[in-house]
C-alpha cells in the first residue's frame, strides 16, 4: 500500500490551493500480474464550503479501498481559508484531471474512472 498526498496548486497553477490524498494498493497478493490494476473513487468530504468533515474523508476512502477501489480524497479550499465557490469545482476538475493524468502509475482502471461526484451523508 501506499499514501501520498498531492498539493494541486502546484500542479494547476490557476487554483488558489486543495490537496489530494491517494490511498493506493499496490497489488492485491503476492504474484498477482504486473498489469493487475483497479477502479477508482473520489471522494469529497462534505461540509458545506466552510469546513471539511473530517469523518466523511479517510474512513470513507478506507471503506471503499476494503472493496477493491483506488481511493483519493480531495481537500479542497473553503471559506475559512477566504475562498469561495467556483474554486471548490475548479479543484475537483484539477483532481479528476491528475487521477487520468496518472492513472498507469496508480494502477487505476482506465475505463472505471468516476465522471460524477457522489456525496456520501453518515447519520449518527
Amino acid at each position: 500500500m501506499k499514501a501520498y498526498t498531492i498539493n494541486l496548486k502546484e500542479n494547476y497553477p490557476f487554483l488558489q490551493g486543495g490537496e489530494l490524498d491517494c490511498l493506493l494498493m499496490d497489488y492485491p497478493c503476492p504474484g498477482a500480474p504486473r498489469e493487475w490494476k483497479r477502479p477508482a473513487v473520489v471522494v469529497f468530504p462534505g461540509g458545506g464550503y466552510w469546513r471539511i468533515s473530517q469523518s466523511e474523508g479517510d474512513p470513507i476512502a478506507a471503506a471503499f479501498m476494503a472493496l477493491g477501489f483506488q481511493t483519493f480524497v480531495v481537500r479542497y479550499l473553503c471559506v475559512q481559508q477566504e475562498v469561495r465557490y467556483p474554486e471548490q469545482l475548479l479543484e475537483a476538475a484539477a483532481a479528476a484531471d491528475y487521477i487520468r493524468t496518472y492513472v498507469d502509475e496508480d494502477k487505476v482502471r482506465k475505463k472505471k474512472i468516476p465522471l460524477g461526484i457522489v456525496t456520501v451523508h453518515l447519520s449518527q
